[in-house]
């Protein structure tokens, strides 16, 4: 009979609890290197691409042309320098979407500093839309608005315009 004596990890401590920041670290550096691989994947299709398999190589791996060109763009975009490839996978896909007069080392210092929704809220300021959230602000406003009476808009419009001059 196979009769445990002793456990190995309660005897020499080696079960470890982990922190928050070190589950919050270890899922850092993943999505780093998973940013690394993207640019790779990237690279590679570049290569099929140039040397006219490019469909070929997205039907044996099974990715879309959608797909694909994500990966294209983003090496394009960033190629396989390594400040680049710190970044995560989904930063990349937002920061490629980003007008081309943005330098790509510019970019990444905004991958670094903001998170995904920033990203996105900062690229359609630059763009010149809307982010859902002044699209939000301006429901409010009308909301308010509706309330209002004829002369209290008129009063709001006068201050308003004396603000101006």
């Amino acid at each position: 009979m196979n009769e445990v004596l002793f456990d190995a990890n309660e005897l020499f401590g080696v079960e470890e609890k982990k922190s928050v920041y070190t589950v919050v670290n270890n899922v850092r550096n993943l999505q780093a290197q998973a940013g690394e691989k993207l640019l790779r994947i990237g690279e590679e299709l570049a290569y099929a691409k140039e040397n006219g398999f490019f469909d070929e190589a997205l039907g044996s791996l099974d990715l879309s042309n959608r797909d694909g060109h994500r990966f294209l763009q983003c090496y394009k975009r960033f190629g396989r320098n390594a400040s680049h490839s710190c970044l995560p996978d989904s930063k990349l896909y937002e920061l490629v979407q980003f007008p081309e007069d943005i330098p790509s080392e510019r970019l990444v210092e905004y991958g670094e500093m903001m998170n995904r929704q920033q990203l996105r809220e900062l690229k359609a300021q630059l763009k010149g839309t809307k982010p859902k959230r002044a699209i939000d602000d301006i429901e409010r406003a009308r909301k308010v608005l509706d309330k209002l009476t004829d002369e209290e808009i008129k009063q709001l419009l006068n201050e308003y315009r004396g603000k101006l001059k």
